[in-house]
């Protein structure tokens, strides 16, 4: 009787394992997609798309004129900090013109630097000198760093690339890292 009454617990198992876990996997996987954005490299996030309402939902209430734009790099870097719970002053970003890391120098809980940090914000400068933020996902053994942007070439583009030091030390960038939040 201990065998059979195992082997029945056993069959329970599996069919609970191979019938109901993988559907409860994708269903809870497909409400966090719901939830939250989901970004495809070197797609274009204009003002009606879903992930965009996503993002700008998730920060918080904007004025009516610039719901009506394109995703920002301003907003995917809010947002991204947010999502990490590192801290940020709030204020400071309302400003786009002008160069962020000069907004907040001196500020407590930011650093700034020459050198790339994981999930810190890089700031590039284009050939007109107008500031671009990336965030960066990693930085690897040999100064490579794996970046996420929108609006580096394209306005509302979101990209994934993969820089080397040659490549990244060429814009001349500044790197800001933010403390975690309490």
């Amino acid at each position: 009787m201990g065998s059979a009454f195992l082997s029945v617990i056993q069959d329970l198992a599996r069919f609970v394992v191979e019938g109901f876990l993988p559907h409860t996997k994708y269903r809870s996987e497909q409400k966090v997609s719901s939830l939250y954005p989901r970004f495809e490299s070197r797609r274009q996030y204009y003002a009606s798309n879903t992930e965009t309402l996503k993002l700008r939902l998730r920060l918080s209430s904007y004025p009516k004129e610039k719901l009506e734009k394109p995703l920002t790099a301003i907003e995917f870097i809010l947002y991204k900090l947010k999502d990490l719970r590192l801290y940020t002053p709030e204020g400071d970003f309302s400003h786009e013109q002008g160069f962020l890391h000069s907004a907040l120098k001196g500020k407590s809980g930011i650093h700034t630097s020459i050198r790339p940090t994981r999930h810190a914000v890089m700031e590039i400068f284009d050939e007109h000198q107008q500031p671009k933020l990336l965030f960066v996902e990693n930085v690897f053994g040999d100064d490579s760093i794996e970046v996420e942007s929108i609006g580096l070439y394209v306005l509302g583009e979101f990209r994934y690339d993969v820089f080397t030091k040659k490549e990244w030390q060429e814009w001349r960038p500044v790197f800001i890292s933010f403390i975690e939040s309490v």
